[in-house]
């Protein structure tokens, strides 16, 4: 009687760690901040460069963080971003072709309700261009102080037309050799939670371990018959 009692209180212990290695397997959520901007109301286009922007041409995108963002004041987020994607009509900036030059958020609530973000084809200026070179940058701006306008939403690609352009202005690419399409209209933001589960490793043996234990009490509970 006592051995009955105890092999239940056992497959009680067991399938009690089953569960917690079950739980354990699922990881925290990821949040995705996909931006939708309005369309381009000024072009420039004083550039050899093939196309240019038009006015059907606006900034689309998104950002995935690993856990969504906790709310907070304009602060740089980049650390916390893991994967982003985001267009200009003309070109498409990926965390795999091109680099972060600044990505600042504030976060009332849940709701992105400031923020500039600026992603470049390479770090320009601080990696010159050569003759020939070809430097896009996105950049989507909701307001600075001190700015009027304040809001700027833009594409803009640059052609380096000398042997080396170091900066912007009169010694390495200028408003004589860009192409633009610019919007001084915010866009708007939305946000959605991806459930993520995340298998572990230390919990998937843990109830591999618990099946077999369960397993071969109930060879032994048989074979006392």
């Amino acid at each position: 009687m006592k051995s009955k009692h105890k092999t239940r209180t056992m497959k009680h212990v067991l399938l009690a760690i089953a569960a917690s290695s079950m739980v354990s397997a699922t990881g925290a959520s990821s949040a995705t901040y996909s931006y939708i901007g309005e369309f381009f109301e000024q072009i420039n286009d004083e550039t050899p460069i093939a196309g240019t922007y038009d006015t059907t041409h606006r900034i689309v995108g998104s950002f995935t963080t690993k856990d969504p963002l906790q709310e907070a004041g304009f602060a740089d987020r980049t650390a916390l971003v893991e994967s982003y994607s985001f267009s200009d009509g003309r070109n498409t900036f990926t965390q795999d072709n091109s680099v972060i030059q600044n990505f600042e958020i504030t976060v009332d609530g849940t709701e992105i309700t400031k923020w500039e973000i600026v992603l470049g084809s390479q770090d320009f200026p601080s990696a010159p261009l050569v003759n020939g070179e070809i430097f896009t940058r996105l950049i989507t701006r909701s307001h600075l102080s001190g700015n009027s306008p304040s809001a700027w939403h833009q594409g803009t690609m640059w052609i380096c037309l000398q042997a080396s352009c170091s900066r912007y202005g009169s010694l390495g690419v200028s408003t004589a050799n860009y192409d633009a399409g610019l919007s001084n209209t915010n866009g708007s933001w939305t946000t959605s939670d991806i459930a993520a589960p995340v298998p572990l490793p230390a919990g998937g043996l843990m109830l591999l371990s618990v099946i077999g234990a369960l397993s071969w009490m109930r060879h032994l509970g048989n074979t006392s018959l």
